[in-house]
């Protein structure tokens, strides 16, 4: 009995996994934008205090590492807080912007 329960309990976690990966791992993927945690690097845009660059994160604080010279050996590390712009040593002005986080139930099934 209990070999039967945890069989169709472990059915049924791998098929909302092939759900996920079906219709949301997948589509982003194809499209290129396939970044869930915004891990990939990004280029810095004018960074000014008008217009800071902008940092995604599923948190509302971030660590973010600044490469202030292209031919440089050594990297600025600064934490930005969700509301507060700051500026790199470089004179670069970064924000933070919060995503929430998708929530299993709010998942396609």
């Amino acid at each position: 009995m209990l070999f039967q329960v945890t069989s169709t309990l472990t059915r049924q976690i791998q098929s909302r996994k092939l759900l996920v990966l079906k219709f949301v791992l997948v589509p982003q993927a194809q499209s290129g934008s396939y970044d869930p945690f915004f891990m990939k690097a990004s280029k810095r845009g004018q960074g000014t205090r008008q217009e800071p660059n902008v940092v995604n994160s599923l948190d509302s604080f971030r660590c973010i590492g600044c490469i202030c010279n292209e031919g440089d050996t050594h990297i600025n590390w600064m934490w930005l807080y969700e509301g507060k712009p700051k500026r790199c040593e470089c004179g670069y002005w970064f924000e933070l912007k919060y995503h929430p986080a998708p929530e299993e139930h709010k998942l396609p099934l």
